[in-house]
């Protein structure tokens, strides 16, 4: 389930553009609460239009009131593609429109690492890693990372926010063969702001992981068993998280007393081997409906009635599409501002792509 960082009140600027009559407060609180569309129309109005709406004050407000949830999307047939609806349509279980997404990733086997207000975490077979703004249409690949050891089986990763040095970071852990992780030099940690990796340490004793961190309250949060021999089953599961602020481990989540169970999924048929799902809840909506990932296709799943539906859409055939993430629209760009300032006219004739 994504869990937006840094969703809190920001104080909005005031805004100077030239064309408003209207006081600078009332011409702002507008502006805030327009759709990403709609602001990356005006930004092509004017200079001014496109520097006010860029500043990081502009786009952190903007970020804490949006609520405009979007769900990514790829389709099989007729070739394979990208497209996103709203989660508002899902919950009506019938999607009327869609749009048609341009993935940076080119690779044929890519999967979603983490999202984070409104920015997506991509990786493929490759060790390629991007940053990208569904909403903006911006992108960024990251840097290669490298590690001494050379034959990886494969590698263990988690994206989330540093709300307190206002910094969106990258953990990349290698599995050498035998799918026991190595420690020191072999944890990676990339920080957008510093545009560079450095190594980490990490507890000897996280043995066995098998998904990408989730990103909650601060925290990347990796399931993990301990059980180095025999199946991980055996000794169960447990809990280690990063706090991305101070970038220390802790291997309590909390005072597990004061754990609160939300709610519980009962599986009906057809779906007896759900036992084994490891897929958590995408997202929840206060009528009481929660987005699943179920294999490669996705429903929604009624908490007071205990019942699934299957969403329809009206320009494709549902069992074609799976859900890969969801994500929040925002303005957040994964570029630097100070890689933008190097050519200001190519960040115009992005803007004005985008719109298009």
């Amino acid at each position: 389930m994504e869990s937006e960082a840094g969703h809190q009140q920001s104080k909005p600027p005031k805004s100077m553009l030239p064309f408003s009559i209207l006081p600078p407060e009332l011409n702002t609180d507008i502006l805030l609460r327009l759709p990403v569309s709609s602001v990356l129309i005006i930004r092509s109005v004017s200079k001014s239009c496109l520097a006010f709406t860029s500043t990081p004050e502009f786009i952190k407000a903007h970020l804490s009131v949006s609520a405009n949830h979007k769900i990514l999307l790829s389709c099989s047939q007729p070739n394979f593609n990208l497209k996103e609806c709203s989660f508002t349509s899902l919950l009506n279980s019938f999607v009327l429109d869609t749009s048609d997404l341009d993935c940076p990733m080119k690779s044929y086997v890519w999967f979603v690492v983490g999202s984070v207000n409104g920015l997506i975490c991509l990786s493929n077979t490759e060790n390629e890693l991007f940053l990208w703004n569904p909403s903006t249409r911006k992108h960024k690949q990251l840097p290669d990372f490298t590690f001494k050891f050379k034959n990886a089986e494969r590698f263990i990763y988690g994206f989330g926010y540093d709300e307190c040095h206002d910094d969106y970071k990258v953990v990349a852990c290698i599995y050498p063969p035998g799918f026991l992780p190595l420690f020191g030099d072999y944890v990676k940690i990339y920080s957008l702001k510093d545009d560079s990796w450095r190594s980490i340490s990490i507890p000897q004793d996280w043995v066995k992981s098998f998904n990408c961190g989730k990103f909650v309250n601060g925290k990347l949060n990796w399931a993990y068993s301990s059980n180095r021999t025999g199946p991980f089953w055996r000794k169960g599961w447990n809990i280690i998280s990063l706090d991305l602020a101070d970038e220390k481990w802790e291997k309590e989540y909390g005072v597990k007393e004061s754990w609160t169970k939300m709610f519980t999924f009962k599986y009906p048929h057809p779906y007896p081997s759900l036992m084994f799902l490891f897929y958590p809840p995408h997202l929840a909506s206060n009528k009481g409906k929660v987005l699943l990932m179920c294999g490669k296709t996705f429903v929604l799943y009624n908490l007071k009635g205990e019942s699934i539906t299957h969403p329809e859409f009206t320009t494709f055939r549902s069992d074609l599409v799976s859900a890969e993430s969801t994500y929040l629209e925002s303005l957040v760009s994964p570029i630097l501002q100070n890689d933008q300032g190097h050519n200001k006219m190519k960040g115009v004739e992005a803007h004005m792509d985008a719109i298009e």
